[in-house]
């Protein structure tokens, strides 16, 4: 037998009986009818060899690779876990998304399911979980006994969920456990993100005048010095909750934007102005910001939304380059709140002309320079995120916040990509990745 294989593990409901079936194509030599196999980061298990040509329909046959390690034993994987919270729906969460990253991970033969903390404990051989079943009638979420996973991928998909007792406490025993990788711990705090850069010269020039809010000074000195100000929720999202504050013929002007609705007040000096916000802020963690004159895309302004990512040598990429513009009412580019995308070549080019390519280069370069410093600054072990920057008609480029956990992109080449790179990180996290040319055979499989 070779160095590697690659077929289907099959868990009986029910029973601890499990099979692996070699794919004809991959798996060439002969195998003995048991094999004593590592299956996951806990478990080990003689498993029966079972040669089929039958298709492979079932959720419950796992695509797995297996893998010689340097003890002479046989180790099955990689197994990869999407950690998000409880929820009676089965689970919380962008099931869409988990549902797209399950499926890729069967494209280039890797076997991805779902958890919560609820049903796994890290010290245990298998973890309660859920597979993705295909119906005619659309998706199916099947709980099931799957081995430990090798990689942990944090989409908790909420602050609040995520600082709950049980999954701090999961969160932390997988952080200990040597056999598992977790990626992405937790969510970015915008201040916390904001010191870290300004902290160094490398990246002081990227940053906003930038303060948390409550002193009456820094607001002061904010607003004397910029005719627009923004408020930004600490641990907000997609715009929800953010503010401007701009001067106006008569006194200042400020905008609340929610999901809901949009909400205009007036105040008619600073100190009112500031009484204002501080009622608005409703006693949550704010930071507030001098306002860029961003470049303008047919009328709008607009922002750069980069999404990068660890590759399959563990080394940190741009995934996709997008742009965001600002809906007709709105005080952001979220498309939750109005805004719309673009494609990022076209609208550089159409502005910058000939220097669109070297500020293309510079934007990508930059991100992955901030993306190090983060992870970093974190000591923690990233494999993604995507960073809204922004640029001014001079070429001037700005960091506004970078986003843990992203939210996919709707470009498609970008999310073919990033699904892609995601899981090639958590093969290269495993240690289950093979020599080059087995790692294209084997991503070609198909059940």
């Amino acid at each position: 037998m070779s160095h590697s294989a690659a077929g289907w593990l099959t868990i009986q409901p029910g029973s601890s009986v499990i099979s692996f079936t070699p794919h004809p194509r991959f798996s060439t030599q002969p195998m003995p009818e048991y094999l004593p196999i590592s299956i996951g980061s806990n478990l080990k298990k003689k498993v029966r060899v079972r040669n089929s040509t039958k298709k492979r329909t079932s959720p419950r046959m796992l695509p797995t690779r297996l893998v010689l390690n340097s003890q002479g034993e046989w180790e099955a994987g990689p197994f990869i876990a999407i950690l998000t919270s409880a929820s009676s729906n089965p689970f919380g969460g962008n099931r869409s998304n988990f549902a797209d990253i399950i499926r890729m991970g069967r494209r280039i033969g890797v076997t991805v399911y779902v958890i919560t903390a609820d049903g796994f404990d890290p010290n245990s051989s298998t973890v309660q979980g859920w597979l993705l079943k295909n119906t005619p009638s659309g998706k199916r979420w099947i709980k099931s006994v799957l081995p430990t996973p090798h990689v942990v991928y944090n989409r908790i998909p909420t602050r609040k969920a995520e600082r709950r007792d049980k999954e701090q406490s999961l969160l932390r025993s997988i952080d200990a456990n040597p056999n598992i990788h977790l990626f992405n711990p937790s969510f970015f705090d915008k201040w916390n993100l904001h010191q870290c850069l300004q902290s160094t010269n490398d990246f002081q020039h990227l940053l906003p005048e930038t303060y948390e809010w409550g002193s009456v000074e820094h607001f002061h000195q904010l607003i004397t010095n910029h005719d627009t100000l923004y408020l930004k929720a600490v641990h907000g999202k997609a715009g929800n909750g953010m503010m401007r504050a701009r001067k106006v013929e008569e006194g200042y002007e400020i905008v609340l934007q929610t999901m809901e609705k949009r909400y205009v007040y007036h105040a008619s000096d600073w100190k009112n102005l500031y009484l204002k916000l501080n009622k608005l802020t409703q006693g949550r963690e704010y930071i507030v910001q001098q306002g860029i004159p961003l470049a303008r895309y047919q009328g709008r302004p607009f922002d750069l939304r980069l999404l990068l990512q660890r590759d399959e040598k563990g080394e940190w990429a741009k995934t996709g380059l997008g742009v965001r513009v600002a809906g007709t009412t709105a005080i952001s580019t979220h498309v939750p709140m109005g805004g719309s995308i673009a494609e990022a070549k076209a609208v550089l080019t159409q502005l910058f002309g000939e220097k669109a390519p070297a500020i293309m280069h510079e934007i990508e370069k930059t991100g992955v320079k901030v993306a190090r410093k983060i992870e970093s600054h974190k000591q923690a072990t990233l494999g993604e995120m995507s960073m809204d920057m922004g640029i001014e008609t001079n070429g001037r480029l700005w960091f506004f916040e970078a986003n843990a956990k992203p939210m996919k992109f709707d470009e498609p080449k970008i999310r073919e990509l990033s699904l892609r790179r995601l899981l090639q990180y958590c093969i290269f996290l495993s240690g289950f990745q093979l020599p080059m040319q087995k790692e294209a055979d084997i991503c070609s499989l198909r059940s």
